[in-house]
This record gives C-alpha cells, sequence and structure tokens, in this order.
C-alpha cells in the first residue's frame, strides 16, 4: 500500500546518510528512558535524536564531578558497552541515531569557590560566579567537542546535533541577552558567531563529511534583547559549509514561561515555528527541519508539500503513539493516539515526581522497547465495565486487546464521560481529537456497547461478569453559598454546555485548573470574570509548565479579576458577596460557576460490589484525578486478569 503522503514519506540525504522518510524523533523521546527512542525507532521514525550529552570537559555538565557519557570509568569500559546496547537498541528499529552535544555554559552549577564558564564576567541567577571565556577555554571547549563526537561514532551514533539553541553556551555566544563583550566575540552577529563556527568546524573536520552534522538554532529567544531571527539566518549562511541540516525552536530552557515557548501546550497554536522555518527556507539550500507541535500527518504532510520544510521534528506526538509513522505510511492516520500537549511526559512539568503520558500508558512503563505479542487470554473472560469516561474505555479496550468478551455500560446517550464537556472549549482541540478517537477505537474494537443504561447492581448481575470493572467517575461539589440557589449557581460542566447563554458578569467560584481555565474561556468570549480561590494560589494541581503559561495568559486577558486568599460567601441576584481578611465585599456578578472540584462516587461503587468477587475500580470513583490517571488505571484493570 501506498501511503498518501508522499512527501513525508520521500527519503532524504544528509551527508551520508539516507533517511528513510522526513521525520525525525527529537530529543525528547529519550528523556523518559532509551526504551521508548527504540520503539519510535520501530515505529518508523527516520532519526532519532539523543537528549543533551555533555562534551569531554570540565564544566559543561550541570554538576561538579558529573561523569563524561562516553567514558571507560573508574572500573573499566561498562559505560562504553552501555552506551553500546543503547544505540543498538535503537538503531535495531531502523532509524538512524543522533547525539546532541551541548555545553551549558553558563548554568554549571559549581563548588564553592569554583565558577562557570561564559560569554561574560557575572553573578547568574543562582549566585555562581561566571568567568568570561578566553582563548584557551575556548580551544579546550573545541576540542572537547570534537572529542565527544570522535567517541559517539566509535559508539554506533550515526549523526551529530549541534545545538546552537535552547540557552546552552553555543547560543549564549550568539545571542545579544547573554552577549555583551565588545571584543571579537561579540557586537555583530559576524563576532557572535565567531566562536560557535570555530566549534563547528572542529566538529566537522572530527567527524569528516561522511557523517551528517545537524545544527539547532532558536526562531524566537522570547527575551526582549534576544538575537533576532535576521541574525539566525546570517549565521546558518556562515555553517553551511559545515552542516547537513537545520532544526529551528524556540524559548529558553532555563526560563520556565520561555520554556512553555519551547514546549508548548495546548494554549499556543499548532506549528509554532512554522514561520521561522519558512522564512529560512527562503534563504538557504541547507534542509530545515520544522519542530513545534506538528502534531498529526496532514500538518506534517502539508508543510513539507507546499515547501516550507524538508522535513519534521516530532517527540510528544511520537511519545504519545510510537507508531505514529507507521500508521500513517499505513493510511491509518484515524487510528493514531493523539497528543494533549499536557507536558506530563517532560520531567521539568512534573517536578520529577511522576513523569508519565495521559494518552500512552506504556510510556515509562515498558520492560521492552519493542511491542511484546499479546497472549490469547485462558481462559476468555466476559469483562463489564460500569462507566464509559476515559478511565471505563481505556478499560474495555484494553481488556478487548486481551482477548476477551467485553460490555460497556454509560448511563448517558455518548461516551466519554467529562471529556465530551472539556473538548467544548476552544483551547481543548487536542481533548477534542483524543475523544474523536477513543470513540473510533470503541467502535471498531466491536465492543458491546450500552448506551442510555444506568449501571445498577440488577442489570450489571444480569450480564454475569467474570470481572468488574466500576469506573462511574465522580460527583461535582457545589460550594454551601447563601443564596446561591436564587442567584442563579452552574457547576462548571454546565456552564461549559451553556456558555452562550451566560451573562456578561460572572463569578468564578474555585481558582483550581479547571476554574482557572473555565475563567479564561468566558473573559476570552467576551465576558467580564471575578475568580475567587480561598487559598493563596490558582492552579496549584497542573503541572508546572502547564500552570505557568496557563496563569500567563490568565494575567494577560485583561478580564478577569483575581481574588485568592478569599472566600465567597454569600450570593443575591446580580451581587456576590466575599470575604477577606481585610473585610468583606460585594461584586457585581449575573452568575456564579462553582469550580469546587469533584467528589469520588464512593459510596455508589461500594454498592456495585458483591456481584462477582473480581471487581476493581478506575478513574475518578478512586479519587479526583487527571486523564493521565484514568488512562493508566483504566488499562492496568483492562489488562489484569
Amino acid at each position: 500500500m501506498k501511503s498518501k503522503y508522499v512527501h513525508l514519506f520521500q527519503p532524504i540525504r544528509l551527508g551520508g546518510l539516507v533517511l528513510r522518510n522526513r521525520v525525525i524523533a527529537t530529543s525528547g523521546v529519550c528523556a523518559g528512558d532509551i526504551h521508548t527512542a527504540a520503539r519510535i525507532s520501530a515505529g518508523g521514525a527516520a532519526m532519532v535524536c539523543s537528549c543533551m550529552t555533555a562534551v569531554a570537559c570540565e564544566k559543561s555538565d550541570f554538576y561538579a564531578g558529573a561523569p563524561y557519557a562516553f567514558s571507560n570509568g573508574q572500573y573499566g569500559k561498562s559505560p562504553r558497552d552501555a552506551v553500546r546496547r543503547e544505540t543498538r537498541l535503537v538503531r535495531r528499529g531502523g532509524a538512524k541515531f543522533a547525539v546532541e552535544l551541548s555545553h551549558v555554559g553558563e548554568y554549571y552549577r559549581p563548588a564553592p569557590g569554583d565558577f562557570a564558564w561564559g560569554v561574560v564576567d557575572k553573578i547568574n541567577a543562582r549566585g555562581d560566579r561566571v568567568k568570561a571565556m578566553d582563548e584557551t577555554a575556548m580551544a579546550a571547549v573545541a576540542e572537547a567537542y570534537a572529542q565527544t563526537a570522535r567517541d559517539a561514532l566509535e559508539l554506533g551514533y550515526d549523526a551529530i546535533l549541534f545545538d546552537c539553541a535552547s540557552g546552552w553556551l553555543m547560543s549564549q555566544f550568539l545571542s545579544p541577552h547573554y552577549n555583551t563583550r565588545t571584543d571579537a566575540y561579540g557586537g555583530s552577529i559576524e563576532n557572535r558567531a565567531v566562536f560557535p563556527l570555530k566549534v563547528l568546524r572542529a566538529v566537522r573536520q572530527a567527524v569528516g563529511r561522511h557523517t551528517a552534522v545537524l545544527c539547532q538554532i532558536p526562531g524566537n529567544e522570547y527575551f526582549s534583547d534576544g538575537a533576532p531571527f535576521e541574525d539566525m539566518i546570517a549565521f546558518v549562511e556562515m555553517a553551511q559549509p559545515d552542516i547537513d541540516a537545520v532544526l529551528i525552536n524556540c524559548g529558553n530552557d532555563q526560563n520556565r514561561l520561555q520554556m512553555t515557548k519551547m514546549i508548548s501546550t495546548n494554549l499556543e497554536p499548532h506549528l509554532m515555528t512554522a514561520a521561522y522555518t519558512e522564512a529560512l527556507k527562503k534563504q538557504t539550500a541547507v534542509p530545515v527541519v520544522l519542530l513545534g507541535a506538528v502534531m498529526n500527518p496532514n500538518e506534517a504532510e502539508a508543510e513539507l508539500a507546499d515547501g516550507r520544510a524538508d522535513m519534521v521534528g516530532l517527540s510528544r506526538p511520537l511519545i504519545a503513539d510510537p507508531d505514529f509513522v507507521n500508521k500513517a505510511a499505513e493510511n491509518r492516520a484515524q487510528d493514531i493516539t493523539p497528543c494533549l500537549r499536557c507536558n506530563s511526559c517532560f520531567h521539568v512539568s512534573t517536578a520529577y515526581k511522576c513523569v508519565g503520558c495521559s494518552v500512552n500508558p506504556d510510556y515509562t512503563q515498558q520492560p521492552q522497547p519493542y511491542p511484546m505479542p499479546t497472549p490469547a487470554p485462558a481462559p476468555r473472560k466476559k469483562v463489564v465495565v460500569a462507566g464509559a469516561g476515559p478511565a471505563g474505555i481505556r478499560a474495555a479496550l484494553a481488556a478487548k486487546a486481551c482477548g476477551h468478551e467485553v460490555v460497556l455500560v454509560e448511563k448517558e446517550d455518548e461516551i466519554g464521560g467529562l471529556l465530551r464537556v472539556i473538548a467544548l472549549e476552544r483551547c481543548k482541540t487536542e481533548i477534542a481529537a483524543y475523544l474523536a478517537w477513543l470513540k473510533r477505537q470503541v467502535q471498531n474494537a466491536n465492543i458491546t456497547l450500552l448506551l442510555n443504561t444506568p449501571a445498577t447492581k440488577a442489570l450489571l448481575e444480569k450480564l454475569q461478569p467474570d470481572k468488574l470493572i466500576v469506573a462511574i467517575g465522580a460527583q461535582e461539589i457545589v460550594p454551601p453559598i447563601a443564596g446561591a440557589g436564587q442567584a442563579g449557581i452552574y457547576t462548571a460542566p454546565e456552564a461549559i454546555r451553556r456558555m452562550d447563554a451566560l451573562p456578561q458578569k460572572i463569578a468564578v467560584v474555585g481558582g483550581g485548573t479547571v476554574g482557572a481555565e473555565l475563567a479564561l474561556e468566558l473573559a476570552e468570549t467576551g465576558r467580564e470574570v471575578t475568580l475567587i480561590e480561598m487559598t493563596g494560589e490558582l492552579a496549584s494541581s497542573a503541572n508546572l509548565l502547564y500552570r505557568l503559561a496557563l496563569l500567563d495568559r490568565v494575567a494577560r486577558c485583561g478580564k478577569i479579576t483575581v481574588l485568592t486568599d478569599t472566600r465567597c460567601i454569600a450570593a443575591q441576584p446580580g451581587f456576590v458577596t466575599v470575604e477577606k481578611q481585610s473585610g468583606r465585599a460585594s461584586i457585581e456578578a449575573g452568575c456564579l460557576v462553582a469550580a469546587a472540584g469533584s467528589r469520588p462516587r464512593t459510596e455508589e461503587a461500594f454498592g456495585l460490589f458483591g456481584i462477582v468477587e473480581d471487581t476493581v475500580t478506575a478513574g475518578n470513583v478512586n479519587k479526583a484525578g487527571n486523564i493521565i490517571d484514568a488512562t493508566w488505571e483504566g488499562d492496568a484493570c483492562g489488562r489484569d486478569m
């Protein structure tokens, strides 16, 4: 079968490498574990890029004393053997493997009395001393890059990614935000580029002309005094003799808010760097790789077909579905599990606590990098799932994939649970895509679906399950506010469903993630919103990057008044009364929206136990959670027989 994505599946040469298609798996796919990278290689990507690898010199990594990744090790060759196993594991799937070379520059964290190398003398934001690099230090760094490149090739890597973006040392020299030198290494882009070009040439000389060298540059650093993109185009022109492809990203890896431009949330548009890629493509013959929220094969194909890019770089969509590329090749794009851009797969977002994927329950959980055949169940069982929200659906799909007979019971006239409500919000197009995907998978899986059917004990007993999975969700909490019934109060789901009928001035009670999102949705559709939160923080349960992006947008909206450390104590038609430590106040509001969270349906769930011994619960019926919890718990319940 020939793929309809004809441009996406054209081979391309980069230096001496021939890549099987136009998809590069960028460095985020290696952040979870090497098995993920290997799985994505088997899933069809043409090239996989490693996470940043500190080059072979001191002060190049974040921490003093951090070992060189390609060293012999204190007790022999085992570290190099481990690297060799990893490169073979990735390359076994068919992708080429590129190593990303980096030096953190001024972000090195020195021991007391030591210093970091950087562009200029300074005390950085952490309070560490940074010393301006001199000629001797520059020569040492250039040789370290060259040596690391040589070592990487010996250990099985196929290509080099030379990182001049993200806020690391090379970009510190290129960017006027960091580089305020007045000597031959500062000022014009020609001067700021001298050191990065010197290092690049050392790498090229070390690896030869046959090895592909890719270069990553910033499109927009999101600093007011950052490098203009015209300077980056000029840098690519100067670097052109020594590079085989260019990748463009945005933001800065050490500034959390700017990190949301590198790894965008659903609050940003798709194709974040498309304008920069297109502009560079018009100025250079070097192949240009489009990064930044390329979310599906249709978007990728359109950019390639119209000549705005030569390749596409994907990370999170490949984590969400490692078979993304193979499914596109087989014209099965409708079966690609869509990424939500929730950023739970990124360690910084979750403060390193629970890295995972909201739609791929296997991410970071698989002991094997390649898909293992699912054994036929012995014996085949009848599995009944009560509740067709995200947890219930994933449980049903997992049980069906294991070969069991599955009945999915849902009291509403559609499946999806709260996803049906969330998908109505303007910034939730990824949720809408995921909901559509879930519906298709249920339809294609030949699952018996009982709609408009409450999961009563009598019904479930009649179905005679061998296993019962209870996923009946949670109940919205309506806080006790005097007079709220007469004044008009809605739960958050009710407000989203009735968005067009809501008044001009609205009070949202509850400033968690749901409340902050809803306030933003209301304000961006023209309402004046007062957001009332009893604690001192908004969206405290959201992951770090999404929370920053959300609060930044709330602050910039201009139509949201935020009241923290405040309680809503009463309401009457047209007004609400709030109480702060300083006293009480009346606020004009045509209605209230309660976004105070939800309460698990524990009693209802308990009442369904006793039908069959093998009964388990999944999703919000356990505790109010998020999509990642629902996906993992539902999938685990469906697989575990």
